[in-house]
């Protein structure tokens, strides 16, 4: 994209904000933002509260470095694990609730969204899981264990197409958000 992407704008705050804003709307009962390159640009610009901030040192090794720095900060109350993405700010707390109601009532699977057949995020993890998810190595993420996890996946439908649509391009961007060439707001930051 060209851009410092959880900087962007999106409406009147960061995409970064507004991915916060709806965990914070949700009914999840910790939340950890795992943060890595440029980590000191995003808390000198953002003033997160309600949400654990942890530094990912090693973020240049990929995703699954992330991933562990987040499994490992968690308290050992918590049962599972859901992965949200900073550039999906159209995934909202009703999706996020609806994704938690399923695994509270199926605490043993992973849940993953999906919407008119398609494989979205975010995916909740199983504490039963998190050794499987600390073994990741490079850019990879949970999906990489889908194989393996077969017969603990259990696919929720979302009407919603928000967990199917990131923003990985300035044309997605775009499309989703507005007119990108106009941004002045930490585009190169």
């Amino acid at each position: 994209m060209k851009a410092f992407k959880p900087l962007l704008p999106f409406k009147n705050i960061h995409l970064i904000e507004k991915v916060i804003e709806n965990t914070l709307l949700s009914e999840l009962n910790y939340i950890a933002l795992v943060l890595g390159h440029k980590a000191s640009l995003i808390q000198e610009k953002i003033a997160f509260q309600g949400v654990r901030i942890v530094v990912n040192e090693e973020y240049k090794s990929g995703l699954s470095s992330s991933i562990r720095v987040g499994l490992r900060d968690l308290p050992e109350w918590i049962d599972g694990a859901m992965f949200l993405l900073a550039d999906q700010p159209f995934v909202e707390e009703k999706i996020i609730n609806k994704l938690m109601t399923e695994f509270i009532k199926h605490p043993s699977k992973v849940i993953i969204p999906t919407c008119r057949g398609k494989r979205g995020n975010p995916v909740i993890f199983p504490r039963t899981e998190f050794d499987s998810l600390k073994e990741l190595v490079g850019d990879t993420g949970g999906r990489a264990l889908f194989a393996d996890l077969k017969d603990t996946l259990l696919e929720v439908e979302v009407a919603d197409p928000a967990i199917l649509q990131d923003l990985d391009t300035r044309e997605d961007y775009r499309r989703l958000v507005g007119d990108i060439e106009n941004i002045h707001l930490s585009s190169k930051e």
